[in-house]
């Protein structure tokens, strides 16, 4: 049987399912960047600041911190965006990210070696959930708006989007425990500070296909917006 051109345009036009436009890289990182310093400043407001801010400000261990959790954050969330979005692709978004959080890490590695060496106080481990919490307070939004954001897309690589989206949204919360916690010493910075963003990670990593896959059938989306 033949079938005319405009027929099967039409049979298959009508199996169409409508489309839900998204807007480019560049702007839903422009809104998620906005999204997150809000809650960042709600959270510190809310919390409070810690008292030797001023102070704090000229240190360059909270300086070095703090630029690596931006860097961290910002590059994650760009990430997590370009995966979301079929042929954007862009590795030295991802390795900016992980490598901003390991030299994070690392930094904090150095402090407790430097420490450790003037006691055995260094390695002492208080319980502090309160900052944790912090962690978790001022880096719950960017997570969620950044995961939703991701998921309205079409993730060909769910679990490394999720994982990186989740990375950028605790760092961000880190950053906001840095400045709302006047423990500076090493180790509490890595339990109570790092460790929250570690664990997140990992997890979303393991269930990422499930929370940020491919969306239903028929919720196709348009990523030419």
């Amino acid at each position: 049987m033949t079938v005319r051109t405009d027929d099967l345009i039409a049979a298959l036009a009508r199996g169409l399912t409508p489309v839900v436009p998204v807007a480019t890289v560049r702007v839903r990182l422009a809104r998620w960047t906005g999204a997150a310093l809000v809650t960042l400043a709600a959270a510190v407001w809310v919390v409070g600041a810690r008292g030797d801010w001023p102070a704090a400000i000229g240190e360059w261990p909270v300086q070095a911190h703090s630029l690596l959790l931006v860097i961290a954050g910002v590059f994650g969330a760009l990430a997590a965006l370009h995966l979301a979005v079929p042929g954007e692709r862009r590795g030295w978004s991802q390795a900016w990210a992980v490598c901003a959080a390991l030299a994070w890490l690392a930094w904090l590695g150095g402090e407790l070696a430097l420490a450790a060496g003037t006691g055995e106080a260094a390695w002492r481990v208080g319980v502090s959930w309160s900052c944790a919490f912090k962690v978790i307070a001022a880096g719950l939004v960017p997570a969620v708006v950044l995961l939703v954001m991701v998921r309205r897309s079409a993730p060909l690589a769910p679990r490394a989007a999720a994982a990186l989206a989740v990375l950028s949204a605790a760092s961000i919360g880190a950053l906001g425990a840095e400045w709302m916690c006047p423990n500076t010493r090493p180790m509490h910075l890595l339990v109570w500070h790092a460790l929250p963003v570690v664990a997140a990670t990992g997890f979303a990593l393991l269930i990422g296909a499930s929370i940020v896959s491919a969306r239903a059938a028929g919720d196709d989306v348009d990523l030419s917006g």
